[in-house]
């Protein structure tokens, strides 16, 4: 699968200067705000966890016309539950598509702030795809998973 992002980790000033090119719906809060020195494997997995809510509702989450309005949604809210979801999936995507959500606009702050937020929010996804295999196989084998 490829979410159309590739950064060569040993050159962050190079990154950043770089257009940033990525479909809006899938991207990670990292990426919209460009955060570079972040991206790591939990940003694939934020955006596969998109994909996948995207298979069970037949949309994307907190989608909006407005790319300005829809950027705001995806960095203030959550990812939304869905009738054709079940619970258990939900809360495997919820971890997958875990994020920082922002009451203040974030260029209103402190770079470093958000860039703490960011992580914060990272940090409680899942690691590996391996991971996120395991709480699927939990869910499917009928055991619990949190």
């Amino acid at each position: 699968m490829d979410f159309v992002l590739s950064i060569r980790s040993s050159h962050v000033e190079e990154n950043r200067q770089r257009k940033l090119l990525f479909p809006l719906g899938y991207a990670a809060p990292e990426l919209l705000l460009n955060h570079l020195d972040i991206v790591d494997q939990r940003t694939d997995i934020f955006a596969l966890g998109i994909v996948i809510w995207q298979l069970y509702a037949g949309s994307l989450p907190l989608v909006h016309p407005n790319p300005s309005v829809f950027t705001n949604l995806q960095l203030t809210h959550p990812l939304p539950e869905h009738s054709e979801i079940s619970k258990k999936i939900y809360l495997v995507l919820f971890k997958m598509a875990n994020k920082h959500q922002f009451k203040i606009p974030p260029n209103k702050m402190d770079q470093q702030e958000v860039n703490r937020l960011l992580v914060t929010g990272m940090d409680v996804r899942f690691d590996s795809i391996e991971e996120v295999i395991d709480a699927f196989e939990l869910i499917a084998k009928k055991k619990f998973w949190r």
